[in-house]
């Protein structure tokens, strides 16, 4: 989630790489690529988590936020969801 945070270059920037018509580097732009690295994470997680900060619902949402405030830990909310699918018969 941090990672996606840290990402802030619009949707359809064409990449630097792309030809000396595209060689302007970005003015304070991170894109998702980037922050994947910064953080040693995949592109995909830093996309996944876009899509939970930009879609996810709102009690979601609350959740990572107090994760990354560190007010809960990441092992309380697996617990929780281990025993939510349990009680659902899902194993």
């Amino acid at each position: 989630m941090v990672a996606a945070k840290i990402a802030n270059m619009k949707e359809g920037r064409p990449p630097a790489n792309r030809g000396d018509l595209f060689k302007t580097p970005p003015i304070d732009g991170v894109s998702q690529s980037d922050a994947a690295t910064m953080l040693n994470v995949s592109t995909k997680s830093v996309e996944r988590a876009a899509v939970v900060q930009r879609d996810g619902v709102p009690e979601l949402v609350e959740a990572v936020e107090a994760v990354e405030r560190g007010e809960v830990a990441v092992s309380a909310y697996c617990q929780e969801t281990n025993v939510r699918r349990n009680m659902r018969g899902f194993d």
